[in-house]
């Protein structure tokens, strides 16, 4: 017999369903509410305490939803979307779907496995949230940069083979002439205001003078393209104003994750190669590493686990499953190319894979895998990173 109330809530963007379970004689009563205070105070009277609470993982709306389940000290888990959707296919192969349904079944599958679902740290997952979005943000700057990059071959092709077009200085000159044509058309006068005007904006002062751009932009093949050079300059826009909330975004993350964990601040830092930006990634990525029973779970939970076939006696690991947390394996994986610059384990562990066959991506893959390792056995002891390198390591 279940000792408890079992309750699965299935949440959409304005409502939620709960299925509740009662122990005494398996049978469920069903409710659907609107995210209102009305609604929100009926749940206590609804839920009629002790009750275990299970909420299927739908990003916004089931954060919400948890936040005030704690408020009326409750510790609800968090259920992973794909593991109800497997669950409820081994339940029927009909497929039927409704709110109610998938309620129940939510509370089903926390009668049956309710020991693996988790209780996800509030302050964690609003780090991560914030992680991603820097992360987010670097992606649209990158894109930015490749779109203005495709552009400056067509008005300025030369420009990037004598200066970096994307510090801040180049930016605003390209702001204010956003063609070689245009340049060679100013006066030096003229483009010496906008590089000190650039310099003011925490640009860097230019290894070129205004004479030698000038002189740069006159024997330029650059195209003049009224269309492309405002479609260049509303791009260059957009990029200063994505770096700067990048910047101070991460400076916020960097802040948040120093306070929340500041021990496996100080570790993640004797990494070689680790920054500041990095850690607090991890640390949002990962939180407290004692939710996880040992490195085997930390590395399946970044979906760096190889996948197993095995069907009558054939047995084979293929690929890494990829099914955990993708924001921690990009991080890993940049963290990986960084280490094996910079440390002799690393870098020696990297070759030998590359010396036995194994393309480029594969063995950094296996870096990253390593890596991890190190990071858990690390974080559980508190030890700082020491690079004891042995052939055999």
């Amino acid at each position: 017999m279940i000792p408890q109330k079992l309750v699965g809530i299935d949440v959409s963007k304005d409502s939620f369903t709960l299925a509740i379970l009662s122990p005494e004689d398996g049978s469920f009563s069903t409710h659907t509410l609107s995210f209102s205070h009305k609604d929100l105070r009926r749940l206590p009277f609804l839920l009629n305490y002790p009750c275990r609470v299970a909420v299927e993982s739908s990003g916004p709306y089931s954060t919400l939803l948890m936040g005030n389940l704690r408020k009326m000290g409750l510790r609800p888990l968090l259920i992973n979307p794909l593991r109800i959707k497997r669950f409820s296919s081994s339940l029927s192969l009909r497929l039927t779907k409704t709110d109610p349904i998938d309620a129940r079944t939510i509370a089903l599958f926390l009668a049956s496995d309710h020991n693996t679902a988790s209780s996800p740290d509030p302050k964690r997952q609003s780090l991560a949230e914030l992680s991603r979005q820097v992360e987010a943000l670097s992606q649209s700057i990158a894109s930015l940069k490749n779109r203005i990059r495709q552009l400056l071959h067509t008005l300025f092709p030369e420009l990037p083979n004598h200066i970096n077009p994307f510090s801040k200085s180049v930016l605003h000159l390209l702001l204010a002439f956003p063609s070689a044509q245009a340049l060679s058309r100013a006066s030096l006068e003229s483009i010496a205001r906008a590089l000190r005007r650039a310099v003011s904006k925490r640009g860097r002062k230019l290894s070129l003078s205004p004479h030698q751009l000038k002189e740069l932009a006159r024997g330029s093949i650059g195209l003049s393209d009224p269309a492309r050079e405002a479609l260049l300059q509303s791009l260059i826009r957009q990029l200063l104003l994505l770096e700067e909330e990048k910047r101070l975004l991460s400076q916020e993350l960097i802040r948040q994750a120093r306070k929340l964990a500041p021990r496996a601040w100080e570790t993640l830092l004797t990494i070689p190669g680790m920054g500041e930006l990095s850690a607090a990634t991890l640390i949002a990525e990962i939180g407290d590493i004692s939710r996880f029973p040992g490195a085997k779970q930390l590395v399946a939970y970044a979906g760096l686990d190889p996948s197993v076939y095995e069907s009558g006696k054939i047995r084979r690991r293929s690929r890494i499953s990829k099914r955990g947390n993708p924001h921690l394996r990009r991080i890993l994986f940049i963290l990986a190319q960084h280490l094996v610059r910079r440390t002799q384990t690393f870098y020696a562990y990297f070759h030998r894979l590359r010396q036995k066959g194994k393309a480029y991506r594969q063995a950094m893959v296996a870096v990253a895998h390593k890596l991890l390792r190190v990071i858990y056995a690390l974080l559980t002891k508190g030890s700082p990173f020491q690079d004891n390198y042995s052939p055999n390591s």
